[in-house]
């Protein structure tokens, strides 16, 4: 390979990369499309801290969350945590229950979420613009995250089409 057309190759590359990047994102997916007609209006069930490993390690901050009812998807209560520099955990716990489910995700900027939906929101322009008064600082790549959007549905998070999942994990 000459170098001319190294550079004709590493010029095609850099502008397939910058193209990508600056694809423009779906539009974010509505609440209403996930609406959740049963809402739970009882006095929520004492989270089960015995169940998991996560439930034990994170008991305090699960039954203060549960101990407020739900606040997602009809009957389940969102529980989150920091987990570091611009980094939340967010758990889930079934209030007609006390189950705590070992689907997790993870947010830098946080989520987007209500009582009616199985539809939540992660790392939205919202988000970030609320965390950083504005766009996220230049020189801070990944500070605001990655934008992400997720159904609750089968007891774990399902990312919704056009959005990824690497948000998903697994308490370990």
């Amino acid at each position: 390979m000459t170098a001319g057309s190294a550079r004709a190759a590493a010029a095609l590359l850099l502008g397939a990369v910058t193209l990508r990047a600056q694809a423009p994102q779906p539009p974010l997916p509505k609440f209403e499309d996930y609406h959740v007609a049963d809402v739970f209006h009882g006095t929520p069930a004492p989270v089960k801290t015995t169940d998991s490993k996560l439930a034990r390690t994170y008991r305090t901050r699960l039954r203060d969350a549960g101990s407020k009812g739900p606040n997602f998807a009809g009957h389940y209560t969102l529980a989150s945590w920091g987990c570091g520099t611009s980094c939340q955990d967010w758990a889930v716990i079934d209030a007609r229950t006390g189950h705590v489910f070992e689907s997790m995700l993870e947010t830098s900027v946080g989520a987007e979420f209500t009582r009616d939906s199985r539809l939540m929101l992660v790392d939205t322009p919202k988000l970030a613009a609320e965390m950083f008064g504005g766009p996220p600082p230049k020189d801070c790549a990944g500070c605001a995250g990655t934008v992400g959007a997720y159904e609750w549905r089968d007891d774990k998070w399902q990312a919704v089409a056009g959005f990824g999942s690497t948000h998903v994990h697994r308490f370990k």
